[in-house]
Formats: C-alpha cells, structure tokens, sequence
C-alpha cells in the first residue's frame, strides 16, 4: 500500500477529503485501496466463463469513477512493442480492432508484477505542471496495481490506457399513467395525453421547446427528402427490436462482445437500455404504436452490442463505421480524474480518427447535475474531470432540457465549453420485454435520451441531401441552435427544423401524378408541385411537356397529354433568377374501347323487318357517346344505323348476314363485335315487334332492398309488342334462363350483392300464328361492399 500524503474519510456515503497535513508541500498525487469502496459486479469475459473485475475508484470530490482491474488498452503498430508489453505483465492479448489508424489491443496483465510505490512519481510525471495535491482512493489493491502499471508504461512513452468502465445515462419512470394512453405531461396543446406526435413537447414546432422535429418531417417529405435513408448507429447494450416493433425495419444486430448476444438484456438496472436509446433516436412514427423519434422516417439502424468500457466504445464505435454508419450514438459515461487523463489516449485518437472518417458523434454528458468544465487549481486551474467518451476529440457531448421547458433539467450535466448541444431530457416511451403492457407509453428520462435524440436529429437533417459531408450536417446542426434563458444551456437548444431548412436548397418536386404512372388520355389529370422556397420569395412554376409544349403554369394545373411516354417537367423561377425544376415521365394510355352486342344473339328475320339491336361500350371514361358507335352490314363501309340500341330494317337478300356493331373513342381507336343473322323472305304472317323498355340496356342498377339475407335491385319490368296483323300477343319475362313474369309490366327482384352482378332480361312477343321474336338487354345490379 502506498504511504498516504492525504486521509479520505467517508461523509454520508462518500469518500471526501479531510485535512491536509502540512507535510504536504511536495504536491504528491497519491492512491490507496480502500476496501470500503464497493465496485459493480464483473463485466462479461472476452473468453468462456472467465469474467472481468471491476475495481472502483473515489477522487477528492467524491466522484466514482470504475475499471476493470486487469486490463490495459495499448496502441501500437509495432509487433516487437506489443509482444514486449505483453512479456512484461505476462499479458495475454484478449481482443484487437484494426479499424483505427493502428491497431488496438486489449490485453489482460499480472497485476501482480506492478510496483505502486513509483505511482506518485510516475503520476507527477504525467501530468506536468499540474501539481496539486490530492489523494485518490480505490476498491482493491489490484486496481491500485493496475493504475501502476498503466503509469509506468506511459511515462514509457507507450500509447497505454485504463479500461475505464462507464453507466448509461438515464432512469426510467415505470409508473403507468392512463393505462392504454400516454403520458400527460408532454402535450403542448393541453393537460392531458394526444396521440398525435405533432403535439409532443420535444417534437413540436410550438411550445417552449420548438425543436420542430415534426414539422421538419413534413417540409422533406412535401419535397421528397423523407425516402432518403441514413445509416444509424446506436452502441450500447440490451436490444430488442422484434419486441418493440416500433423502430425502422430490418435492422443490423451486432454485437462485439464474446461470448455475448447482441439481443442480451444488458445490465441490471439498465436492461434494454439500447432499445429506449435506439426508439429515441429513431422510433417510427404513424403506425399507430409505441413512440416517435427524430430519425424513424429516415434511419436504417446499425445497433452494436458493446459494454460501457472504454474498449467497448472502441469496438462498438468501429463496428458501427464499419456497418456504415454516418451518425453514431453512445449513451454512456464516466468522469476521469483529472490525473489519470493521460489513459484515455488510445480512445481519444481512436475517436479522432473516425470523426476524421466522415462519421458524425455523439454522446451523453451525463445525469450528475455537474459542470464537466468545473476546474481544480493550484498555480493555474485546469477541468477536474475528463467525461467521457463526451469530452473526446470529434465528440459532440449532449446535456437534457426539462419537460416543456428550455432550462436545464437539474440532474443534466452542464458545461460552457464541452457540453455542446441540449435535447430534451425526457421522453416517453414504450417496447421492451421489462414492460407488462406493450401498449401503454411511460416515461423514461436521462441524457442517454438527450445524446439519442440530436443524433437522431443530425440523421434527418443528413437526409435532407445524402451527398452532404458530416462537417456539412454538423455544421447545420450547430449554426442554428436555439437560445435558453438558463445560462447554463445558453444558445445551444437543438433546432431540428432550422437545421432541415438550412441544408434544403431551392426544390421543387412533382408529387401529383407519380413518376412511371399511367394516366388516362381522355381524364383530365391533376398535376400538383410543392415548392421549398429557401426564403427565396414565391416561384413561377412553368409545366412544359417534352421539354417544349407548355401545359400550364401553377404549383397545380389540370392537363390532358396525348397518348404516348412523355416526360413532364416542374420549373419553379424563384425572384432573383435561381430556378429549381424536377422532371417525372409518365404514360398516357388511350384504352380501346371495348363492345358488346347483347340483342340480338341471332336469329332469324325478315328482310324488312324491323329489328331492335343492343350494344355496350366500356372506354376510359365509361360509355361512348351515341354518335361514335355505328353499325355495319357485311363487312360495307357504310353504317345502316348509329347509337347503341337502335331499331333498324336490314333488307338484305336472304341469306346469313354479318352484323358489327363498332365504337371509336376521339383518338380513332375504335373495338368491335359481330353477330351472325338468317334472313328470309318477308312471310304473309309477319311476327310480332317487341322492345324492352325499362331497364335500358347497359344500366348500373344499385342494390335498394333485401330479405332473407338476399340483396337485390326491385324494379317494375316494362315492354311493348304489337302484332303487324292486330292479333293478341303473349308476352313472356326471362331473366337468363329462368322465366320470370308476363306481361308488359312486370314488379320484379333482381338479385344482387357484393360486386356487379350480370343479368340478361328477355322479353318474348308470340303471337296467334305461333310467330315470335324477343328483345334482350343486359344490367347490371351492383352493391359496395
């Protein structure tokens, strides 16, 4: 054990300071174990059922910081260095990452083979001119000889670090508010819970927050920026996205611990934790379940299982680039004393270097309620505590506002140079197998939420434009933060809508009809724009077709291309001369008409008989006009008579005969049908003349009535016949096959139900002679269902 320069003695459960003896005027840095102190529980092993000790350490301010207490993190890329670092502590190399500039080792050592005696010395050594006198304490002698060993080979000029252990950063409040509901507290339209997350204090335009994140949705999303995907990397422990069910399909899950699966729970107290931080970040929103975060319409999720040592966040961090992340997110942290700042070079230049990548970082300050900048002085002052990984090079560090609020929550840390960004504290939040009701939204608070959050954030703002630097997006971030009064946030208040309209150029985007959609040639189509002016002033938006016919002008005009593949293109000119424009191609389909002879189906007739023809047409906006359907004898160019239903006399010599009925739309497609007809001599007796008169052919009849469960169309059936002789008739009712009724006036149900239902109604004139002809149409008795 180390002779102690200074005596910690415990205060309501903290190891603080007591009084500095005189003998103190060497300003020794010195450590102690002190079996008091009680560490957290072994971390998972980077080899089957061997875990890892975690020693704790207390500083003068009575601030807890832990490790693992036999392990060093080395960066060398040179083998004969490594191997002559592991021979000395009869190390064993556990894991290695070669995703930064060098390699990275994580090796176990004999702590044993340390000499704490040289810890004060080497410690002056390190840090310099920074020579105030203080006393650190730690769990265990063995953390006290791994704190050696790390300061011998520092002093060495190794690139040597402690494996710094960190806790998320948040507390969840399970207590269930409005079972089925949510939670009152965050509508800024009043004192109770709305489904709508336009209404949510930390995603509102309104409000004392106003970080806008919703309405940003909706300004890339009338400009087609919200199908843009960004990758997301989320690095922590406890995941379960099939659980959730609330966080953006198919996620990656990794995991870089061994022995470990990514879906593991996490550590007790903070189980799931990395599926609340993934949903803050990114939690999809309107599909009527869970939450909404910033980055759900948007972010592909890359979620890295890692523990909260500082290798962990190596590892995790460099899976996550490797997957593709273009923002990354780790909530947790741990406050190193200012004398062991040195050891946290390796993660440091690690970080550095992935920032450097063009990869976007953040990280939570903390839930302490601390300055992270609160400085110690003695001849000269410098920052007390290293919070990391917040305070790392190319880390943006997150601090939490309170409920509806811009001031600080109280348990945030805080920091007027190193805590960057404020996001909200507090969020809500449902989805993981802790949860009894899955339907049911609680509240859970940190700025492991916070840090989520922004980074969620940054990720819609990099949809905005894919093509975007990471110095781009955060530099958009950063230039619009949001002014507080509480001088600790000051003009650092996340500003997501801001952010959205400052990487947004000039657009204009087609949303009205959709790219590689076919419209109709004969429908008028409306053809709708959206304009993001950039504060440009109002547009003139010019439609032109094929790049020379104008059709209009107008965010929404209303046009009828011809038939053919055309490319339809939105200019906006904005005052000043910029211009935007965006092009779709579409296909305007002219449909062939399609005709139906459905009276008569043959048959056999005199030659100057007056027989009564039906026809249907179906064209692209239903029946043709009368004018445009025409019938036609054998095949002559010149029709006998027009419309669908008219009566006409053939006096074509007797014989068969072909009858085409033919319906041309106003581009000349024209569709036909034929029916084969006998002709005969007119006969002595002629045969009685019949028409339907009711129903006409071709009507769309609704349903108007049932019973027993039966649907159907009522109607009264009426017809005429007449005898050319004056002779009686008698007249027969068919509905297909089945007789129906006689008669000129029939009452009469024609079945229907879901859909259109087809009836062919036959009216069968004989007459005294035995003569007899028929008239047909055909309905149809419709029901939505």
């Amino acid at each position: 054990m180390v002779r102690l320069a200074m005596t910690l003695m415990l205060v309501g459960g903290m190891l603080v300071p007591a009084h500095v003896p005189d003998s103190m005027s060497d300003q020794e840095i010195s450590v102690h174990a002190d079996s008091r102190i009680k560490p957290g529980g072994p971390l998972p092993g980077y080899e089957q059922g061997v875990p890892r000790p975690v020693a704790a350490l207390v500083d003068e301010y009575g601030r807890r910081t832990e490790f693992v207490a036999n392990e060093l993190i080395l960066s060398s890329g040179d083998e004969a260095e490594l191997d002559a670092f592991v021979a000395r502590w009869n190390g064993k190399i556990l894991h290695k990452t070669d995703e930064g500039p060098e390699p990275i080792y994580l090796v176990r050592i004999t702590t044993d083979l340390a000499e704490p005696a040289k810890l004060s010395d080497h410690l002056a050594e390190l840090n310099g001119d920074r020579r105030k006198a203080t006393e650190l304490a730690v769990s265990s002698e063995q953390g006290v000889r791994l704190l050696a060993a790390a300061a011998a080979e520092a002093t060495g000029k190794l690139n040597v670090g402690v494996n710094w252990v960190g806790s998320p950063n948040d507390f969840a409040d399970r207590t269930m508010l409005e079972a089925g509901h949510g939670v009152p507290a965050f509508d800024v339209g009043g004192p109770g819970y709305h489904r709508n997350a336009y209404r949510w204090s930390y995603l509102a335009a309104g409000g004392a927050q106003a970080i806008g994140v919703a309405e940003a949705w909706t300004v890339l999303d009338s400009v087609g920026r919200l199908d843009n995907t960004v990758e997301l990397g989320i690095v922590d422990m406890g995941y379960a996205p099939a659980v959730n069910g609330d966080l953006p399909p198919n996620p990656s899950l990794t995991t870089v611990m061994p022995f470990t699966d990514a879906d593991d729970p996490g550590m007790p107290g903070f189980r799931w934790h990395g599926t609340q931080v993934a949903s803050a970040a990114a939690a999809v929103p309107g599909n009527f379940i869970g939450v909404a975060g910033p980055a759900g319409p948007v972010a592909r999720l890359n979620l890295v299982y890692g523990d909260t040592s500082s290798y962990g966040s190596i590892t995790g961090l460099g899976a996550a680039k490797v997957k593709g992340s273009k923002v990354v997110n780790l909530s947790a942290a741990t406050p190193v004393h200012w004398s062991l700042a040195w050891s946290l070079l390796p993660m440091d230049g690690f970080f550095r270097y992935v920032r450097s990548l063009g990869v976007l970082i953040y990280s939570s300050a903390g839930n302490e309620g601390d300055d992270v900048d609160a400085e110690t002085c003695f001849i000269g002052c410098w920052e007390r505590h290293w919070y990391t990984p917040c305070e790392l090079g190319g880390v943006r560090c997150v601090g939490g506002l309170d409920v509806q609020s811009r001031a600080r929550h109280p348990e945030s840390n805080h920091g007027h140079e190193d805590v960057d960004i404020f996001g909200p504290f507090n969020v809500m939040y449902t989805g993981d197998p802790s949860l009894p009701d899955q339907s049911t939204l609680v509240s859970i608070k940190g700025t492991s939420f916070s840090a989520p959050f922004v980074a969620g954030v940054a990720t819609l703002v990099w949809s905005a434009d894919p093509t975007m630097s990471a110095d781009r997006v955060d530099d958009a971030v950063m230039s619009h933060l949001g002014a507080s009064g509480d001088a600790t946030v000051g003009n650092r208040v996340i500003q997501a809508l801001a952010s959205v309209r400052d990487v947004l150029p000039p657009l204009v985007r087609i949303t009205t009809p959709h790219n590689g959609q076919t419209i109709s040639a004969v429908v008028p189509t409306e053809f709708k724009a959206n304009v993001f002016d950039d504060a440009l002033g109002t547009p003139v938006v010019t439609w032109t077709l094929n790049g020379t016919s104008v059709l209009g002008h107008g965010t929404s005009i209303v046009a009828m291309p011809p038939p053919g593949t055309h490319k339809i293109r939105a200019t906006a000119a904005f005052p000043g001369g910029r211009t935007a424009s965006d092009m779709i191609t579409v296909t305007v389909q002219n449909f062939t008409p399609q005709m139906q002879i459905t009276g008569p189906a043959g048959g056999v007739f005199g030659s100057t008989e007056s027989i009564p023809f039906h026809a249907t047409s179906l064209d692209d906006v239903g029946q043709l006009p009368e004018g445009m359907v025409r019938w036609y004898l054998d095949g002559s160019q010149n029709s006998f008579a027009s419309g669908h239903n008219p009566v006409a006399a053939l006096g074509a010599a007797p014989g068969q005969h072909t009858v085409t009925v033919r319906g041309c739309d106003t581009f000349a497609q024209c569709g036909s049908d034929t029916v084969t007809i006998t002709v005969i001599p007119d006969s002595a007796n002629q045969p009685p003349q019949v028409r339907i008169t009711n129903p006409a052919n071709g009507a769309k009849l609704w349903v108007n009535g049932n019973a027993n469960g039966q649907f159907f169309h009522e109607l009264t059936l009426t017809g005429t016949a007449s005898d050319p002789e004056g002779g009686a008739v008698t007249l027969t009712w068919k509905d297909g096959a089945t007789v129906i009724g006689n008669g000129t006036s029939l009452p009469a149900r024609l079945a229907g139900g879901c859909g259109d239902s087809t009836h062919q109604l036959t009216l069968t004139a004989t007459d005294a002679a035995g003569n007899s002809r028929q008239d047909t149409v055909q309905v149809m008795v419709s029901m939505i269902c």
